[in-house]
């Protein structure tokens, strides 16, 4: 169990100490640049997130998927007439 907190504890000190190497500026502009990195992912995550619910809200209100249509009767009729003509 201590080995598995000293994991944890080393892997939390590892991120805190990421960027620490950088200038004051250059760190606050990395910073700025990260987060808007991750706001944009999740704003594009939650549009997709969004149209799949919708499309598939859709699909269950129609009776889902795409329809063939129906047909009566067998192919062989339609060979007999391609072959006549």
């Amino acid at each position: 169990m201590g080995a598995v907190l000293d994991g944890l504890n080393n892997a939390f000190n590892a991120l805190n100490n990421i960027g620490a190497d950088l200038p004051p500026a250059v760190r606050e502009k990395a910073q700025k640049v990260v987060v808007s990195a991750i706001i944009v992912t999740q704003v594009a995550a939650q549009a997709a997130t969004m149209a799949a619910a919708s499309a598939a809200t859709n699909a269950a209100s129609t009776g889902g998927g795409t329809s063939g249509g129906s047909s009566s009767g067998s192919s062989k009729g339609s060979e007999a007439r391609r072959r006549e003509e």
